[in-house]
């Protein structure tokens, strides 16, 4: 962890510019004004509370951290290690929500689908270090993307799953540091690929996600209904792609 710190703290540019600071600013402002009826985001502007403020920065420092194009981040994270980043804080943050118990029913029913997709992006890239990851193709990485797609609705409270209690920078700050880790498995991160090529994903990303919280009206229980069929295809999948590789190793 030490070795960690001192590496961030000697790239100033990924903590002020890319992908940290101004850069995370900027796309939280965007989230905002996507994701929030205009009369929101007059209201919670700014993370108050110490707790808030712990958890801002925790956020921050996993958008930092993320092997976006052209970051120059060389350290190898697991991703495991990143979506807990992500996840643990916004647990210590749910038992302030006025409908928790919606939100933690919509995250147990997602987290399956999730975990799922993280195992066929591990076992497509035979790690689950980011760098690797990202570095990867075939069926397994874009199922596995795709999956993890599918679950970012019910995961940052869109579409069905929205909530008025789920506005304001710091939940903002989260839905960003979800899309960019979703991007950071999707796009390698390397010196070539430019970084208009990040912006450009985070739009592909973003705006999808904004329509959907715009006009989908519908009953959640839809998605969930095809929820155990998309499980269920990745446990398929997984175990075919598996068996493959043993019987080869066997050979």
């Amino acid at each position: 962890m030490d070795e960690l710190i001192a590496l961030v703290g000697r790239s100033w540019r990924l903590l002020l510019l890319y992908p940290g600071g101004l850069t995370a600013l900027g796309c939280v402002l965007v989230t905002r004004l996507l994701f929030e009826q205009p009369r929101g985001l007059r209201r919670g502007a700014l993370p108050r509370l110490d707790v808030e403020i712990v958890i801002a920065a925790t956020w921050l420092l996993a958008i930092t951290l993320l092997p976006l194009p052209q970051s120059d981040w060389s350290y190898p994270l697991d991703l495991l290690i990143l979506l807990l980043l992500l996840e643990m804080p916004y647990w210590i943050y749910l038992p302030r929500s006025l409908n928790r118990a919606t939100q933690i029913t919509a995250l147990l029913n997602v987290y399956p689908l999730l975990a799922l997709s993280i195992a066929a992006l591990g076992q497509g890239a035979g790690s689950l270090v980011a760098l690797e990851i990202n570095r990867s193709t075939g069926l397994l990485h874009w199922a596995g993307v795709a999956g993890w797609a599918s679950t970012l609705p019910p995961l940052l409270g869109l579409g069905p799953w929205r909530n008025q209690d789920l506005r304001g920078t710091l939940l903002a700050l989260r839905r960003v540091g979800h899309m960019g880790l979703l991007l950071a498995v999707a796009l390698p991160a390397n010196d070539q690929t430019p970084i208009i090529a990040a912006l450009l994903g985070f739009a592909c990303i973003v705006v999808p996600l904004a329509a959907l919280n715009r006009w989908w009206r519908g009953n959640e229980t839809w998605w969930i209904g095809w929820q155990p069929w998309l499980v269920a295809a990745l446990v398929l999948l997984v175990a075919w792609t598996s068996g493959q590789t043993l019987l080869l190793r066997l050979r």
